[in-house]
């Protein structure tokens, strides 16, 4: 595999600093930023890709470092692809690390869904839900 950008101790430098900034997600009560303090977060997310493009030499902007972020409390349904479960996995392993998330935020069963690798696999109930829930 190629040099990642985002390697193991890129994501765990990230979480580490956003908990030394912030606190654990936990007391964010936000769902997306630490309450409160929206505009100094981000200021964070834009001071933080712009180090990281200065460490890394790598093209990282302000909305890359936030996905990164959202892989971390996000609670996947489906995944789209191999790239999405790779991140998903490896964000949420950092932030457990660094603990800006807990135990308690991981999945009680982590399922890959059959369409990922199968795309003429019968759909399951969870992925028709998820498909015809907004078309009411």
């Amino acid at each position: 595999m190629a040099n990642q950008k985002w390697n193991a101790t890129n994501r765990n430098h990230l979480y580490a600093t956003l908990v030394k900034a912030f606190g654990p997600y936990s007391a964010w009560v936000k769902a997306t930023y630490p309450a409160g303090k929206k505009d100094e977060y981000e200021e964070f997310i834009a001071d933080y890709s712009r180090w990281f493009q200065s460490e890394t030499k790598e093209s990282v902007t302000a909305e890359a470092v936030k996905q990164q972020i959202s892989w971390a409390f996000t609670n996947q349904e489906l995944f789209q692809d191999q790239s999405h479960i790779r991140n998903w996995i490896l964000n949420k392993a950092a932030a457990l690390e660094s603990g800006f998330i807990g135990t308690k935020d991981l999945p009680n069963v982590f399922r890959v869904e059959s369409q990922v690798s199968n795309p003429n696999a019968k759909p399951t109930h969870s992925e028709l839900l998820h498909k015809y829930k907004n078309k009411r």
